[in-house]
């Protein structure tokens, strides 16, 4: 993936889970995400997923779900973007994992959503997240 200064993202190779975007194009625009202009969009991408901070402070996440990576609230996969769960408004930084994602916050808390069989979300637990949960004792 390639972020152009003028907001547009570009991708290619294998799509295999949608990470790259609709099948249909190789090209898409952090602006087709966020009515007007962002001044910042920030693209965190994965093996098999990818993920978006807009300057609004919305978070977008598209590709392999099947593991909850992408924070919706499902473990369906997605080509379009969809907004990643609720209580993210103050992400300063995100990173995206092999099956699971990380929002640090502003308010230096951690949330953390995905797969979780070795634990590695976090929450004291080895359940799998579809949604984003405190990270225990950060």
């Amino acid at each position: 993936m390639a972020l152009t200064w003028d907001g547009k993202l570009y991708t290619w190779g294998y799509n295999g889970f949608g990470q790259l975007g609709p099948a249909t194009s190789r090209t898409a625009s952090c602006r087709s995400l966020y009515q007007g202009s962002p001044q910042r969009c920030l693209v965190y991408h994965r093996r098999f997923h990818a993920l978006a901070l807009l300057d609004n402070g919305t978070l977008w996440g598209w590709g392999d779900n099947s593991s909850g990576e992408l924070g919706d609230g499902t473990a369906t996969s997605h080509s379009s973007p969809v907004a990643v769960g609720s209580g993210l408004s103050k992400t300063i930084e995100l990173i995206a994992g092999r099956v699971h994602s990380f929002a640090f916050l502003g308010d230096f808390s951690l949330l953390a959503w995905g797969g979780n069989g070795g634990g590695q979300l976090g929450d004291g637990t080895q359940t799998t997240r579809v949604s984003p949960v405190p990270v225990v004792g950060f």
